[in-house]
């Protein structure tokens, strides 16, 4: 038996409502206690949280990796303090047999976060053919989607629908009207009419979001709109969630950063599906974020090699390296007051937990798993070359400055980042 103990961390855990100062207790994996501890209790070890912020591990709803380099991935995720991760289909990692399912799975035991497999909705990703979720559910599948790829035949759409309400399963959704979003690269407005680039309109994300709310209230199928890019969006994820339908909804974090004047010297580490949109989007998901109308902050990690990179915008990779700037960017959003601590820790922690129907994670009480992150405010911290730690170094936010730092990772009791004091 393993027993240590957290002191005078400040814990803000708002599954529990709890936000001041106190001692947390972990044995073996679980939680023990959170202030009052078990006369009994002696710990080996002590860890001194002075100072310092206690969260619940960070939860990551999307997380863009293949075999090949998901083990990388995962250790680099828990150095940020993302404690578990979503890793959805893809075109080169096609989650829709058991097999697959069962190899992810198999992967998670590694030294990093855990990994939980999101199967696809259709075979091959193609939207022709429903997958057996049942049986990939079973091989460890916790959501389904179709990735980047819509179901265009609005019939196998209501199927694959029908069929995952039938079984209570989750399906994401990342919008994008097929037609209206198709050879695009960036969004369509000033910026895209100036470079000369093939534009996606914001109206790609909305009108599939309107096709898919109906079929949603047909079917009662529960579901979770990823990523959303666009203001207009919003309004309508409003009025369905006002209307009772089961759904909700995140944003990556770079589209609260970013705009599409960056792209305007053609740099294609800018180049992200769905794209960058206007400044007038951003303030809007800003807005979304503090009202509740999105539900959470996902990183939408997506490590693309050099190569990847180096070629013209319109035909390089899409995709930014965000898991390691997730937290740091998220809690500029703090420091410029448009979110608390424990309104945060809501988007990035407790309320993924609730969307993925976690039975443990997203909290810090007992019984609990201990995965966790101390966050020591005073620190700093600078983005380069020499300590990103993911397989891809396409990030935009290279060189940027940040206050605070995560000093303490743990996942089921395991230290991944920091050291133990006795």
């Amino acid at each position: 038996m393993t027993t240590r103990l957290i002191t005078n961390a400040h814990i803000v855990d708002p599954a529990q409502n709890l936000n001041k100062v106190a001692d947390l207790a972990i044995e073996d994996d679980k939680i023990l206690a959170v202030g009052t501890l078990p006369e009994s209790f002696v710990p080996e070890t002590i860890i001194d949280g002075t100072g310092k912020y206690l969260f619940p591990g960070l939860i990551d709803l999307a997380v863009n990796v293949t075999e090949k380099n998901m083990a990388q991935e995962a250790a680099v995720a828990a150095q940020a303090g993302v404690t578990s991760m979503c890793c959805g289909p893809t075109i080169s990692s096609v989650i829709d047999a058991v097999a697959e399912a069962s190899l992810v799975q198999k992967s998670r035991i590694n030294d990093g976060a855990k990994i939980y497999p999101v199967g696809a909705l259709s075979i091959g990703l193609e939207g022709e053919k429903m997958t057996p979720m049942v049986a990939l559910k079973e091989a460890g599948c916790i959501a389904f989607s179709n990735g980047t790829g819509s179901i265009k035949d609005t019939r196998v759409r209501r199927r694959c629908f029908e069929y995952a309400a039938s079984f209570d399963l989750l399906v994401l959704i990342q919008a994008a009207d097929p037609w209206l979003a198709k050879d695009g690269c960036v969004h369509e407005g000033m910026i895209s009419t100036r470079l000369g680039l093939p534009a996606i309109p914001a109206e790609a994300e909305s009108m599939e979001i309107a096709r898919c709310l109906q079929l949603i209230e047909l079917t009662g199928v529960r579901a979770h709109f990823s990523k959303i890019s666009a203001g207009r969006s919003l309004d309508l994820i409003a009025k369905a969630k006002a209307k009772g339908l089961p759904i909700t909804a995140d944003v990556a974090i770079h589209h609260l950063w970013l705009t599409d004047m960056d792209v305007v010297d053609f740099n294609s580490v800018y180049h992200v599906q769905p794209p960058l949109r206007s400044s007038r989007d951003r303030q809007l998901l800003r807005e979304g974020l503090r009202e509740g109308v999105i539900d959470a902050i996902c990183s939408d990690h997506c490590p693309v090699g050099f190569d990847g990179k180096m070629l013209p915008f319109q035909d390089s990779v899409p995709g930014i390296a965000g898991i390691e700037t997730l937290l740091p960017l998220s809690m500029r959003l703090v420091d410029e007051g448009l979110l608390s601590y424990s309104q945060l820790i809501e988007k990035l922690s407790t309320n993924p937990a609730k969307i993925l129907d976690l039975p443990q994670g997203g909290q810090l009480s007992a019984e609990q798993p201990a995965d966790l992150l101390l966050y020591d405010p005073n620190e700093t911290l600078r983005l380069t070359e020499e300590n990103i730690g993911s397989s891809g170094h396409n990030t935009p936010f290279m060189h940027w400055d940040f206050n605070g730092a995560v000093t303490m990772v743990m996942v089921d009791g395991s230290l991944k980042k920091g050291s133990l004091s006795s």
